[in-house]
């Protein structure tokens, strides 16, 4: 995904509130009114374009030891348009009003929520209403406390240009990371749901490591294992607001914010307290500049998130849509740095578990592109599509590592044969979808079904739908199981036993504990009573299909 000036103007400046598709309203255009002086001296305010702030931010970038008192109640909304000197005769919801505690009415007359910093005792009646307010200590000058509040404003201002910069020019997301240090003051990284780092800034002291972060690469396997399996981890996956990590598994905390696309997690976003104390405004900028953060990774892995590409379009078609794909086929599988005559394996995973739902499913696909070689992944209703390629030949290694995947992951993968023509890619779809119902039914206990395994299962188990067994004995098999129950005879075990081992006598009469002479009659007696010659090819595998039937 390609951003231009334009584009990025349209998305990060959009003037209505809520305009984000999460509809927080947390990015938009706001006027920032700056107090000047004409040549005459006369005082004059200049309108800039700016984030939209909040209380929050406003209050731990002002001189916190003039602060007397404070009520803020919305910490993650956005709202600040403007800042205005103003005695509350009129009100509005987006500005910042500056005032002196005398100049205040008694009663506010208001509909809206004010946010207010006061200069002095605050009237007893803005407590009682929907108002957020800073209080300042008595005598403070109210021009120098505007162009204080207007400077906060300018800050984020320079920030949000930088950082637009940033995205039009295609920058390192460490680029981005440096301006995020400048504001947190913290060591500064973002990581994919597979723990991909994709940002990563230690920032004043080089060798501070957290675990063993590095800009584009992952985390090691074994800190890997241990962070997904922590249970505060796992509770924080799906929240929405900045939260704070506590310092148990690293020895100080972090603050973080998780980042969503169409409801998909995308990674998250993090500062860990080291060098000084996290603030409460330290969480708000997290969720403030958490799109820019979005729209810069988008920008280098637009991956499985909706984009049309004409590989994906392809591959649905052959698969899921089982259509022969009419448009030019080598070329787009060469761009994808595939041929046709490639070894090529297709593996359907599956969970039954809750906790592998939504955009869990995403990070686990995510993961196996991590831990595989060239693979093509999607998601489709709730089922993971795996498309392994090996340029030269088999690489039985591939069923080791998907053992322990399923097994981690609490999924049931089900393969089909290696392939050759990818063409036929669809075929092999439905030889892993078999494979994982025929051998989840079969062997529960596994978590790894091959095709090839359960082929004559799948066989017995279509024949057993459409009819029942009965419907499959033919006569001579009914007569031979009726003189069994008259005369209590075991010849139709008998006949199963010889079929098992090929009709080895000599191991047959050993698993029926008969002499050699008594297991020959019997063998002649069931051949007398049937009219059956058992080294008839055909019969021998009517029957062993038969006795599969009987046995599922």
């Amino acid at each position: 995904m390609k951003i231009h000036s334009r584009q990025a103007s349209d998305i990060f400046r959009g003037k209505q509130r809520g305009n984000t598709e999460d509809g927080t309203g947390r990015s938009g255009a706001c006027s920032v009114f700056f107090l000047k002086k004409d040549r005459q001296g006369s005082a004059q305010f200049e309108e800039e374009k700016g984030m939209k702030l909040n209380m929050t931010i406003i209050l731990d970038h002002l001189d916190r030891a003039e602060v007397t008192k404070k009520r803020i109640s919305r910490p993650f909304d956005f709202y600040l348009d403007k800042i205005e000197i103003c005695t509350g005769k009129m009100w509005q919801e987006s500005s910042l009003c500056i005032a002196d505690a005398k100049s205040l009415p008694d009663v506010p007359e208001t509909k809206d929520s004010v946010s207010l910093i006061c200069i002095g005792q605050l009237p007893d009646a803005y407590t009682e209403i929907p108002c957020e307010y800073i209080c300042i200590k008595e005598g403070t000058d109210i021009a120098k406390l505007f162009q204080e509040a207007a400077e906060v404003f300018r800050l984020f201002q320079d920030i949000e240009v930088r950082l637009l910069r940033c995205l039009v020019d295609h920058a390192p997301m460490n680029e981005i990371g440096r301006i995020l240090f400048e504001i947190l003051e913290n060591p500064v990284s973002f990581a994919t749901p597979v723990f991909r780092i994709m940002m990563y800034v230690p920032g004043k002291n080089s060798s501070y490591k957290n675990f063993s972060l590095a800009e584009n690469t992952y985390l090691p396997e074994d800190e890997y294992m241990v962070v997904v399996s922590d249970p505060e981890y796992k509770a924080t996956l799906k929240t929405k607001i900045p939260g704070i990590f506590s310092e148990k598994m690293y020895g100080f905390r972090k603050i973080y914010c998780n980042i969503f696309h169409r409801q998909e997690y995308l990674g998250r976003l993090v500062a860990d307290e080291v060098y000084r104390p996290c603030r409460e405004s330290d969480l708000s900028f997290l969720m403030l500049i958490s799109d820019y953060v979005k729209m810069a990774y988008l920008d280098i892995c637009p991956v499985n998130l909706g984009e049309t590409k004409e590989f994906d379009h392809m591959v649905r078609e052959l698969t899921l849509s089982q259509r022969p794909y009419l448009e030019a086929y080598d070329p787009i599988l060469r761009s994808y740095g595939w041929e046709k005559s490639d070894t090529y394996l297709y593996v359907y995973l599956s969970s039954f578990s809750e906790n592998n739902r939504h955009s869990r499913l995403a990070e686990h696909m995510l993961y196996l592109h991590r831990i595989l070689d060239s693979n093509y992944t999607f998601v489709h209703e709730s089922h993971i599509h795996l498309i392994l390629r090996y340029p030269n030949g088999q690489n039985k290694k591939i069923y080791e590592i998907l053992e322990s995947f399923a097994g981690r992951h609490d999924f049931y993968i089900g393969c089909s044969s290696w392939f050759h023509d990818f063409e036929k890619a669809g075929m092999y779809f439905h030889q892993a979808v078999i494979a994982f119902e025929t051998g989840n039914q079969t062997d529960p206990s596994k978590r790894v079904y091959l095709f090839e395994k359960y082929i004559l299962e799948y066989i017995v188990k279509t024949a057993c739908l459409k009819h029942n067994k009965e419907f499959y004995i033919a006569p001579p098999l009914s007569a031979l199981m009726d003189y069994d129950r008259k005369h209590g005879t075991e010849l139709l075990h008998t006949l199963k036993i010889c079929l098992e081992n090929s009709g080895r006598a000599v191991i047959a009469q050993d698993i029926l504990h008969v002499h050699r002479t008594t297991y020959l009659y019997r063998i002649k007696r069931i051949e007398e009573i049937t009219g059956w010659q058992l080294n008839d090819y055909r019969t021998r595998l009517y029957l062993m299909l038969l006795f599969e039937m009987i046995d599922a």
